[in-house]
């Protein structure tokens, strides 16, 4: 073979030495992997709220527009805005202001998913905004369920966890749009945003189809 026997413990070595070099850059690439992906999901999440932010809102609803049109199914879209945030951060503070946007993201998240099911989501499109994707609903259905979550939550009486104190009652307006074959997303939630205006303008505490 060209190789003298004294070479071999050498090689072995070297060969050792290759596989540990090949092992620690594997497992330094994983890790690297794994920060990317992170980093990743940290850019489209929200982190007060741990809901899909603006970014991330926007993603889906891109691909929830092309799954609905490819399969001829509708899709609704909820812009909801809490009613009077302002005075809850005036009255309580901001971290009181911080709990009822975490409680109001988690209870239109589990009352997307019972209306729509695991595609459903809500996130946080900004401020006291929230966006709600729901795929398979058409306009009507899906604002007669958003406002069925609208009522839910406004029966509830809000207490401060450290001393039970009321904070009275949280309710919010949202308008709704549907999805049509010439929209973008900016477009969709255009005309949900002005369904929005029309629930404040005529009272609040109230959900509006476009």
């Amino acid at each position: 073979l060209g190789l003298e026997v004294a070479d071999l413990p050498a090689m072995m070595a070297a060969n050792r030495r290759l596989e540990a070099d090949i092992q620690d850059a594997t497992l330094e690439t994983g890790r690297l992997l794994d920060r990317l992906e992170t980093a990743e999901r940290s850019a489209r999440t929200d982190p007060l709220t741990g809901l899909l932010n603006r970014r991330g809102l926007m993603e889906a609803l891109k691909r929830a527009q092309a799954a609905a049109l490819e399969r001829g199914t509708p899709l609704a879209v909820g812009l909801v805005d809490i009613d009077q945030f302002k005075r809850v951060n005036d009255q309580w503070g901001h971290a009181i202001g911080d709990e009822v946007l975490r409680c109001v993201g988690g209870h239109l998240q589990a009352h997307a998913r019972k209306l729509a099911g695991d595609a459903a989501l809500a996130g946080r499109y900004g401020g006291e905004e929230f966006l709600v994707l729901l795929p398979g609903l058409p306009l009507q259905q899906a604002a007669a369920g958003l406002d069925a979550c609208r009522a839910n939550l406004a029966r509830q009486v809000l207490r401060r966890a450290d001393d039970g104190a009321s904070l009275g009652r949280i309710s919010f307006s949202a308008g709704v749009s549907q999805l049509r074959p010439d929209d973008c997303g900016d477009s969709l939630i255009d005309r949900a945003d002005a369904a929005l205006y029309a629930a404040k303008r005529t009272g609040r505490d109230r959900v509006l189809p476009e």
